[in-house]
């Protein structure tokens, strides 16, 4: 039993240890970075990383002796894609919407007291304020964007609940920084149908999300029409509608 224990814990260390390239705002990590995140051993560290190394999850820079995650993470994440099955059911329709409205569209699912980022749509023709990038397996605060704020408010769970106990982190000037702020915003989203974000998340960009439900009427996330903070706040009425219509319709695939 004792074996095992240790088994698990030796475990537990290597995932964490690969949890820190998740979390670090830095791509690359060296062996006093992880040893003194996660009060670690570095010796421990060191054997860690040389496994994870040897297995192709690390790539290792022979100069400066650190780390960071390797091409091989990429497969997990399409492997995970492809289970979850959202792919096939909508994006086709997250395509539709961004070309129809001339803005970025997302699709982000629930995780923990924030929201990951699955699917990110740009329409064909690329505005100049917000050039391409790839924010799949990406996290936000729930309480910082407009489709966290719309998972806040119609979760049947008590996630709105939960928040109380966390620490809200300002992003911007504009960012919701404490529990009854947030509450008193999370009414306005249920009351009109849809939540904003207006430069809480990002100076000069804003958001309007709504939620997705499953065919059982589950929630499973929400999708946002995402744009410069004045265009939002001009349209945020008309693009909640052409929201909602895309959420029907992917409500009915699911």
């Amino acid at each position: 039993m004792k074996k095992t224990d240790n088994s698990v814990k030796t475990l537990k260390k290597s995932l964490e240890v690969l949890d820190c390239f998740i979390s670090s705002d830095e791509s690359w990590l060296g062996i006093t970075d992880i040893a003194n995140q996660l009060n670690l051993n570095k010796s421990n560290v060191y054997d860690i990383l040389y496994t994870y190394e040897k297995m192709g999850y690390l790539d290792k820079d022979p100069d400066s002796s650190k780390y960071t995650l390797s091409l091989k993470m990429l497969e997990f994440g399409h492997a995970v894609n492809q289970h979850l099955g959202y792919a096939r059911c909508i994006y086709d329709l997250l395509q539709d919407l961004s070309r129809s409205v001339n803005q970025i569209v997302y699709f982000s699912v629930p995780r923990g007291h924030d929201l990951l980022f699955l699917y990110s749509v740009y329409p064909h023709i690329h505005q100049r304020d917000f050039p391409y990038r790839s924010v799949s397996g990406e996290r936000c605060p729930l309480y910082c964007s407009s489709m966290g704020k719309a998972m806040l408010a119609f979760s049947s769970t008590d996630l709105l609940e939960q928040m109380k106990d966390i620490t809200f982190e300002p992003r911007t000037s504009q960012t919701i920084t404490n529990y009854e702020d947030l509450f008193h915003d999370i009414v306005k989203v249920r009351e009109r149908g849809y939540a904003l974000d207006l430069g809480e998340s990002e100076y000069g960009v804003g958001a309007v999300g709504v939620p997705i439900f499953d065919s059982r009427n589950i929630l499973i996330g929400a999708i946002s029409i995402c744009g410069v903070l004045a265009v939002i706040k001009e349209k945020q009425v008309e693009y909640s509608k052409q929201l909602k219509e895309a959420a029907f319709q992917i409500h009915l695939r699911i």
